[in-house]
């Protein structure tokens, strides 16, 4: 199952809520959140999607916010529920995914990731915000709600 067909899947469970997708790059396993309550491990075996997805991800035309973090980031443990709360609140507004830093250090890189976390929205490729550190519920209202 290739990441495309795990987010078309989620799509039923997304349907006017916002879906999280955890990817890695190496893409051992592929955890997917519908509405931050429905989680599913896939294996993948082929290492080179992630590149490709993400670029067809973030070129969406409803805004994507990517949670840049690190498994061993104490910040990023705590945005973590926010972001979930910010899932089940903007529904359908946002797209948010979950990128670990470690594990895509060329995306990182890219995008000029200097600590985590960072968190960055997207819309048609462009990336219009950026942000380091834990953000508040309401930051990313805000944020979210001008872009659109």
């Amino acid at each position: 199952m290739i990441v495309n067909e795990i987010i078309e899947k989620y799509k039923i469970f997304g349907s006017k809520k916002a879906t999280i997708y955890i990817l890695s790059y190496n893409l051992t396993k592929c955890t997917v959140s519908a509405n931050g309550t429905n989680f599913e491990s896939v294996s993948l075996k082929n290492k080179k999607i992630m590149k490709g997805n993400f670029n067809s991800i973030i070129n969406s035309q409803v805004p994507v916010l990517v949670d840049f973090y690190a498994d061993w980031c104490q910040p990023c443990k705590i945005q973590s529920p926010i972001l979930k709360q910010a899932a089940e609140e903007l529904k359908d507004k946002v797209k948010i995914i979950k990128i670990d830093v470690d594990k895509n250090e060329e995306i990182a890189m890219r995008f000029q990731i200097q600590g985590v976390p960072t968190l960055a929205l997207f819309k048609n490729g462009s990336m219009l915000w950026k942000q380091s550190g834990v953000q508040t519920i309401q930051e990313i209202r805000n944020v979210v709600n001008n872009h659109q």
